[in-house]
């Protein structure tokens, strides 16, 4: 999925993070109590400080095309560390889901 989008999007993504092991995520995690999505390797954090927001949200458009359903949106702070977190998940984590961080 994530290779289609990025041939769909026409560039290559700056991932900051993948799959995470439990230990890591529950340091980083405002989920502390349960293993979040990246501990099992359906979710991704694309940097986007590099791309306006009209392209973030095509982004977003072209995501849920390819079958993304978790789609998280930070655009808050410094502009090198704003992300798009994408994920796959299923009935086990939650229905799909659009947030913002």
């Amino acid at each position: 999925m994530l290779q289609a989008l990025r041939e769909e999007a026409g560039f290559a993504f700056r991932i900051s993070s993948a799959r995470r092991c439990e230990l890591h995520n529950a340091d980083i995690s405002s989920h502390k109590t349960k293993a979040g999505i990246h501990t099992f390797g359906k979710a991704v954090d694309i940097l986007t400080g590099h791309i306006n927001t009209t392209s973030v949200l095509n982004l977003v458009k072209q995501a849920q095309a390819v079958g993304f359903t978790g789609l998280g949106l930070n655009f808050r702070g410094d502009r090198k560390s704003r992300f798009l977190h994408l994920d796959n998940r299923d009935s086990e984590f939650s229905p799909p889901a659009i947030w913002t961080y």
